[in-house]
């Protein structure tokens, strides 16, 4: 697989993080110079969110999906661990576009985030390397 210019110009935004309890979870990961930035319902998702940042590393979106049916959010797993890489892009169609070519398949379609100020996001599905996020850049 070659580079695509489009996608190279992208950046690791965060890395989404499912978990039980976030708050707990936040505990554990200020042992790593991790600081909370908010947290909140986001109900259109299921999910509590906690952004934490960090000096030294990428933004941690931490997810705690609120039903314990693992159908009720997007592709929640049992159990906590890694859920996706989420990559800021220029050209979120554009992008989503070229990942298809390469055999992803968009799972949520371009929506505003309420975790990023309204800023589209869209997730697609691999089966060589699972969920991936795409963040559309700051305008």
């Amino acid at each position: 697989m070659t580079e695509k210019p489009l996608l190279a110009q992208s950046k690791l935004h965060h890395v989404g993080v499912l978990v039980d309890h976030s708050e707990s979870s936040s505990d554990l990961y200020r042992m790593f110079g991790y600081k909370k930035a908010g947290s909140f319902e986001d109900t259109s998702n299921n999910a509590r969110i906690t952004l934490l940042t960090s000096l030294s590393g990428p933004t941690i979106e931490l997810i705690e999906p609120l039903s314990p049916d693992p159908e009720a959010g997007i592709g929640f797993g049992n159990r906590p661990g890694p859920y996706h890489c989420c990559f800021e892009v220029v050209d979120l169609k554009k992008a989503i576009e070229t990942l298809e070519s390469e055999g992803f398949r968009v799972i949520v379609a371009p929506k505003p985030a309420l975790s990023f100020g309204g800023r589209h996001v869209s997730f697609l599905w691999s089966q060589k390397v699972g969920m991936i996020e795409l963040l559309e850049a700051s305008r």
